[in-house]
């Protein structure tokens, strides 16, 4: 695992002598963030676990990661089962299987047809009048973890798919295979910024422009957002709710009593009401976000979210 500073330069000066900006590309790839710069993340690390022996499936930006916490691969075995399903494109656009780049999820697209309870998109991520749809992935159907986490109820949860000869196809097998595990359905919850209304939303009706509700939410990196056994199931797509539901099911302590598995995510902005320390205007206004992603979100508020979330925990009965 070298080069990872000659592949930067090499993107910015293809010949001869880099410049400065290859040569910061190229350091960039180098940097780490020290126990001055991630104070929380880093004594958090230090004093419960640390991953350091995590290989990534694919280079790749958010998309591919989010769907492999889930299903431990971006699409591979859907491209061996449909190579009409194939991806087509250059890395930076195109969709298809396996998932290479942060195309929106088909469910809340404008292509989803979905008349109740359809998916929340960011408004931001439509374009023109009348809007132009952005790159929209294609219905994923292959097995994952939340899946197998319905147990011994897997039938009967999935029978509330609005679709299930597009959605279930690929996983008729495993249905069967996880009944028989008789395991009890595990509750899970997927926790992210925007997805329902926040505090931070108007009190108004949804808006149609990027700066109401769903503002904050980012659908490229809601993972069961891209299965439609998940997402155009009623029972499965209960379990996505915004960040403001976790902070008061903790409160009010009414997450499930016999556990669960629960993933949580920022966004564009951040429900506690935090600003960064820094008082130029630029960052203020473009530097609201929570879940640590470069070019919009700041790293002392993205700690916030994590220490006030681990503190609610710890000091309840979870």
């Amino acid at each position: 695992m070298d080069k990872f500073s000659l592949t930067e330069e090499l993107k910015y000066s293809p010949q001869g002598n880099p410049s400065l900006k290859p040569k910061q590309f190229g350091e960039l790839a180098m940097a780490y963030e020290d126990c001055d710069t991630v104070p929380f993340l880093w004594q958090y690390a230090k004093n419960f676990t640390l991953y350091d022996h995590i290989f990534q499936q694919v280079t790749a930006p958010a998309t591919p990661g989010n769907l492999v916490i889930i299903g431990a691969q971006a699409g591979e075995t859907l491209w061996l089962l449909h190579p009409d399903q194939a991806y087509q494109g250059n890395g930076n656009s195109g969709t298809g299987v396996p998932v290479l780049n942060d195309a929106d999820p088909y469910w809340g697209s404008q292509l989803d047809k979905t008349q109740n309870g359809k998916m929340p998109v960011n408004p931001g991520d439509f374009s023109g009048n009348p809007p132009k749809e952005c790159a929209t992935q294609i219905n994923l159907t292959f097995a994952t973890l939340l899946l197998t986490l319905t147990g011994k109820d897997v039938q009967a949860i999935t029978q509330s798919d609005a679709d299930p000869s597009g959605d279930l196809a690929d996983v008729q097998g495993n249905i069967p295979k996880i009944m028989q595990t008789q395991t009890l359905d595990v509750p899970w919850s997927w926790y992210e910024e925007g997805f329902d209304k926040e505090p931070t939303d108007p009190k108004s009706a949804d808006p149609v422009d990027a700066n109401g509700t769903h503002a904050s939410y980012i659908a490229h990196h809601n993972g069961p957002q891209y299965f439609g056994y998940l997402a155009n199931n009623p029972k499965e797509a209960s379990n996505m709710q915004g960040l403001e539901d976790l902070m008061t099911a903790l409160d009010k302590q009414t997450l499930p009593a016999q556990g669960g598995l629960f993933y949580v995510k920022g966004g564009y902005q951040n429900i506690l009401g935090l600003k960064p320390a820094d008082p130029s205007p630029a960052v203020q206004k473009n530097f609201l976000g929570n879940d640590d992603h470069p070019a919009y979100s700041d790293a002392q508020i993205s700690e916030a979210m994590v220490a006030t979330i681990i503190n609610k925990i710890a000091r309840g009965p979870y």
